[in-house]
């Protein structure tokens, strides 16, 4: 650090105002990791040199080579001598294929349901979608003696895709493809008064789905039973899955309702960021 400190002396003052700043910062690091971030960020995919990388950062010149001689120095970057480009190399894929194996959606997840799954009192489902079917990953049941338990999984039946929060919600926000696949399956099998059995309907709630966030089962499925359920977005923004809570409706209605979706928003909004997905809705 004293290196860098007597380095600066030598450098332009707007350069040195820099360098103070970023002297500053060194008790936490935050910035120098941003600024190194931004700048692979940058850099995945294609060569650039170091006006192409200023500009796309907003960060001088200065600093970007720094990082980039430590990065070239640990084998995570590349010169090329004669354009003076810089790229990432394939060590980054070694450290993303290790990571890989470590990622489990249950386990990033299992603080969070227990959480929400605290909070709400109600039972808690993790589910994922395959092959049009829904899969349950992980559940955590209320305490109350009246409850929610899944009857599907257990004997391989799968939920009804068009009379559960968990398939709609998923189904709605995959986009058109999924979305007509389920419409193409209209005029739907009738459970209770509140299922929904029309082509017309269906596409309805997909579209408030979308609008709202989240999706919900109000007896769809089964009478006396209410659902809410949010979509877990991945980093290429993609949803395959989701977190919901279901409960008895003489618990979850009112205030209590409200509080769930809220919950279940909240909980896959975390376990999105934990994933790496940004700008999910």
């Amino acid at each position: 650090m004293e290196g860098q400190g007597i380095l600066m002396k030598k450098r332009t003052q707007n350069e040195n105002e820099e360098n103070l700043l970023l002297e500053s910062d060194k008790p936490t690091t935050s910035s120098f990791v941003q600024r190194t971030m931004l700048i692979l960020e940058v850099l995945s995919g294609k060569e650039k040199g170091l006006v192409e990388i200023a500009s796309e950062t907003g960060l001088s010149k200065s600093t970007i080579y720094r990082i980039l001689v430590s990065l070239v120095n640990l084998d995570y970057a590349y010169k090329v001598a004669e354009t003076e480009k810089y790229g990432l190399t394939l060590k980054f894929n070694k450290l993303a294929d290790s990571n890989r194996g470590r990622f489990n959606l249950v386990s990033l997840s299992l603080d969070i349901l227990q959480r929400i799954a605290d909070a709400s009192q109600e039972t808690v489902f993790l589910y994922t979608f395959s092959h049009n079917q829904l899969i349950i990953l992980h559940q955590i049941e209320s305490p109350y003696p009246l409850r929610v338990v899944s009857k599907f999984n257990n004997d391989g039946k799968r939920p009804p895709l068009h009379a559960t929060a968990s398939s709609k919600c998923i189904i709605a926000m995959q986009g058109e493809k999924s979305s007509q696949y389920l419409l193409s399956l209209a005029p739907y099998p009738r459970f209770t008064d509140t299922t929904i059995c029309t082509r017309e309907a269906m596409q309805e709630e997909l579209s408030r789905i979308r609008e709202l966030g989240y999706a919900m089962d109000d007896q769809e499925n089964e009478p006396g039973i209410r659902c809410v359920a949010a979509p877990i977005y991945m980093p290429d923004h993609s949803v395959t899955s989701c977190v919901s809570i279901s409960g008895p409706s003489v618990r979850m209605n009112g205030e209590k309702l409200s509080k769930c979706i809220d919950l279940v928003k909240e909980a896959t909004a975390e376990i999105s960021r934990k994933i790496g997905a940004t700008n999910q809705k």
